[in-house]
């Protein structure tokens, strides 16, 4: 009696579905990171620009904070910087040069000066 053979091609197929298998349980289980930040970048920049939109583009944007998402590198202590704002976010992630209010609102959130 002989053994069972299996073709190449059968192997093959198996060998991958395995794979892809544990590609798909290593997404479920957060081994690879899954891009949060900028998702959280880009959440924090919408809420905030709906909100200076919804003020005709006319307020600060250092008064929009980014609500639940931290800027970095701000210093929460007694006279530092907290730079958790819009303006933080448009100087941290965007490339507006500091204090450069006017491009951040028409770069980041689309606000055009009115004529």
């Amino acid at each position: 009696m002989k053994g069972i053979e299996l073709p190449i091609n059968v192997i093959i197929i198996v060998v991958l579905a395995l794979i892809v298998l544990l590609a798909i349980v290593a997404l479920f289980f957060g081994i690879w990171p899954s891009g949060r930040d900028t998702v959280s970048i880009e959440a924090a920049k919408s809420n905030a620009c709906q909100i200076l939109i919804g003020m005709g583009c006319e307020g600060s944007t250092e008064s929009i904070p980014t609500t639940g998402f931290d800027v970095g590198s701000d210093d929460d202590t007694p006279g530092g910087t907290d730079n958790n704002n819009l303006q933080g976010l448009c100087e941290t992630y965007y490339g507006i040069e500091d204090g450069e209010e006017e491009d951040c609102k028409r770069i980041v959130c689309r606000c055009e000066p009115l004529v």
